[in-house]
C-alpha cells in the first residue's frame, strides 16, 4: 500500500493513522458472560485482531513510509489519531483503551527518536499525536445507541476534529487536543486528582444508563 502510494502520488508528505475498531461494552460482565458460556477464547481472539488494526497496523505503516516521508521536501509529517481514552481509563472500553494507550506511547517514543536521528532527512519529520473527545459520526453513534444518547456526554461535530487535526499536523505541534477546551482541562485535573476525575468521568459516561435505568 505505501509502495503503491508512492508510486502513485510521487512522494508521500502527510500519513494520517485514523483507522479503528471501537468498542463499547461492560468488559467485566462481558468476560464472565464469556466464561459462563465458553466463548471466552472467542473474547481473546477479538481483542488479538483490535490490537492488530489499532496499533500494530500504524506501526506497521508508519515504519514502511518512514524513508519517503524522510524525503518530503516540506518535511514529512505524520498524524496518529488517539483518543482520551489512551490518556486515562474511561468505562466500557478497555480493551480499545489499551490499544489507545499503547498508539500514544509509541509515537511519543519514536519521535524522541527522531528528534535525535543524526540523519537530518529523519530528523525533518514531524509527528503530531490527537487526543479526541466525543464525536458523532455514524460509527460512534451506532455503538453507543442507547447508552451514551441521554447522558451527559457531549458530541462534537467530527468536522471539528478534522480540522484540529490538520491544523496541529500543518504547524508540526506535538500533541492536539480536540475539543481543546474539554479535554485540555480534564488532562490536566487528571494529573493532580486522578481519583476524583475517574469518578467524575465515570459519572459522565454511565450517565446515560443510568438515566435509562
Amino acid at each position: 500500500m505505501v509502495a503503491e502510494a508512492n508510486l502513485k502520488l510521487g512522494g508521500i508528505d502527510v500519513l494520517v493513522l485514523n483507522h479503528i475498531i471501537g468498542m463499547y461494552d461492560d468488559w467485566a460482565a462481558h468476560l464472565m458472560k464469556g466464561h459462563a458460556t465458553n466463548v471466552i477464547d472467542d473474547d481473546m481472539d477479538w481483542v488479538d485482531k483490535l490490537f492488530k488494526v489499532n496499533i500494530l497496523s500504524y506501526i506497521y505503516i508508519s515504519s514502511y513510509a518512514l524513508p519517503a516521508l524522510a524525503n518530503s521536501k516540506e518535511g514529512g509529517r505524520i498524524i496518529a489519531v488517539g483518543s482520551m481514552a489512551g490518556r486515562q481509563g474511561l468505562a466500557r472500553v478497555a480493551p480499545y483503551a489499551s490499544t489507545k494507550h499503547a498508539m500514544f506511547g509509541y509515537f511519543d517514543s519514536l519521535r524522541q527518536d527522531i528528534i535525535a536521528s543524526p540523519d537530518p532527512k529523519v530528523r525533518s519529520i514531524s509527528i503530531t499525536t490527537g487526543v479526541l473527545g466525543a464525536f458523532a459520526t455514524e460509527t460512534a453513534k451506532a455503538g453507543t445507541k442507547g447508552k451514551l444518547d441521554d447522558g451527559m456526554v457531549p458530541w462534537n461535530d467530527p468536522s471539528v476534529a478534522s480540522h484540529d487535526l490538520l491544523k496541529a499536523g500543518a504547524r508540526k505541534w506535538q500533541t492536539v487536543f480536540t475539543p481543546w477546551h474539554q479535554l485540555r482541562v480534564a488532562a490536566l485535573l487528571h494529573g493532580f486528582a486522578p481519583e476524583i476525575m475517574e469518578s467524575l468521568t465515570r459519572y459522565v459516561t454511565l450517565s446515560g444508563e443510568i438515566k435509562q435505568e
